[in-house]
């Protein structure tokens, strides 16, 4: 397990550095330790169970002097390659999920995500927030951070680690209906936006003045004041008190 949360914080700057952020689909934390989990066990089997065992017999001998091959044991590269094919699964995970998503984008074009609901979230929230009824608010704001990465993948920053489960929701209750009518949906930006500060051209500045009367940050293409329009026409206004929460 920890061989996979490995490969998906610090496998993130090579897929940066070679833009690959469309290749692959976040996935879900929670998820990946339970297919990790499952997956370990099969794959012991198998590379001692089968003729595998004789690849991993001449890894441990690889690097064994000739002379105390009947003596001596390395385990240095068998153990790397067993952990490699365990890390790899965050990367296998990740490649299908998006190859699924994309084939289930171009068969069902007329069907838009609608980021902002509750079924836009990891599988053990979204049968959370189902079972206490919240996808039911009549009017709905924000994920304007999934917007953004479905226009560019790129702006993601951790491209193989979901962060749709550390979102909030906020909900407005109508006194006289009994029940929530307005949901609004907060992404931590500090946690999924990369702002590009090394393109120019993509590059999402930070408004420079005061939102004193935000309660949350927004991320849209309104200019304040007399400031300049950035090239990617976009910047974050943070909330009151530099509130990193974005609608």
């Amino acid at each position: 397990v920890w061989a996979s949360y490995f490969t998906m914080r610090y496998a993130t700057p090579l897929l940066k550095h070679m833009q690959w952020e469309n290749k692959f689909q976040p996935v879900d934390p929670g998820v990946m330790a339970l297919t990790a989990s499952f997956y370990a066990g099969p794959l012991m089997y198998i590379t001692s169970r089968t003729s595998l065992v004789l690849l991993f017999q001449w890894m441990n001998s690889v690097t064994v002097p000739q002379a105390q091959l009947h003596e001596r044991v390395e385990g240095t590269v068998g153990m790397l390659a067993f952990l490699s094919l365990l890390a790899s699964v965050p990367l296998v995970n990740s490649f299908l999920a998006q190859y699924v998503h994309r084939h289930h984008t171009k068969h069902k074009s007329n069907a838009t995500e609608r980021f902002m609901t509750t079924r836009f979230n990891d599988w053990k929230h979204r049968y959370l927030y189902w079972f206490r009824r919240l996808h039911l608010c009549s009017r709905k704001e924000g994920a304007t951070l999934y917007h953004l990465f479905a226009e560019n993948p790129r702006y993601k920053k951790f491209p193989l680690v979901s962060t749709r489960g550390s979102d909030c929701f906020v909900y407005g209750w109508d006194e006289a209906a009994k029940a929530y009518i307005h949901q609004v949906r907060l992404s931590l930006m500090d946690a999924a936006l990369d702002r590009q500060t090394t393109w120019p051209a993509l590059t999402i500045p930070i408004c420079p003045s005061a939102h004193p009367t935000f309660a949350a940050g927004v991320l849209n293409t309104h200019l304040c004041g007399k400031w300049t329009s950035p090239p990617s026409g976009k910047s974050v206004h943070f909330g009151a008190n530099q509130c990193q929460w974005v609608q």
